[in-house]
């Protein structure tokens, strides 16, 4: 038995809604042989991966996903690459507005993520539009990918960690131009998926 850690994160930038938040609070308590344990993060760098720490060392997960909003994509993307600086067009939700700055002053440019990016696209495509990223931002979605990478790096946990972005829900594309959104059945269908192909 698979014990899956799927962490998302609160709503921001003034918005009421967050997709990952909304398919985090849908998805089972286990898939197949899979278990599930489930975590909030507050979107604010440094407080979230306190948070994820936390969980991680409470549960032993033998696979931490994190799931966030990026409500401009047309599909789901898998983050292959999390880079090592934090730069903000918008405050988080601690009022902090990140200009430039290292996560981690000494460590590496960047981290892949271990997850097995290909094979989960190639399972997936026929559930749902599915992509691989190399760029996850550089607001709090690459901030937690690169401190749970650099945690499972340097620690001796034998952990697989990765990001999934999800694009908006139907009910927040709604108002807004040229913007895809997916049904609530849909991305949660795609995020079962993504779990049962690992």
């Amino acid at each position: 038995m698979k014990k899956f850690l799927i962490s998302a994160f609160d709503p921001f930038g003034g918005e009421k809604i967050n997709s990952s938040l909304e398919i985090l609070n849908l998805l089972p308590e286990k898939t197949g042989e899979k278990t599930i344990k489930k975590v909030v993060l507050p979107t604010m760098f440094f407080k979230s991966f306190d948070v994820l720490k936390e969980e991680i060392e409470k549960e032993n997960p033998d696979v931490v996903i994190c799931l966030g909003q990026a409500g401009g994509r047309k599909e789901i993307n898998l983050e292959r690459i999390a880079v090592n600086i934090m730069d903000a067009e918008i405050p988080d939700n601690q009022n902090y507005k990140a200009d430039g700055v290292f996560i981690k002053e000494e460590g590496p440019a960047a981290y892949f993520t271990n997850l097995p990016v290909k094979k989960i696209k190639d399972e997936v495509q026929n559930v749902i539009p599915i992509k691989i990223s190399n760029h996850a931002g550089t607001f709090v979605c690459n901030y937690i990918l690169y401190s749970l990478l650099d945690y499972i790096y340097n620690s001796n946990k034998k952990i697989m960690g990765g990001f999934v972005h999800l694009p908006y829900l139907k009910k927040q594309a709604e108002d807004k131009k040229n913007i895809t959104g997916f049904s609530e059945e849909e991305l949660l269908k795609g995020v079962v998926a993504i779990i049962n192909s690992i």
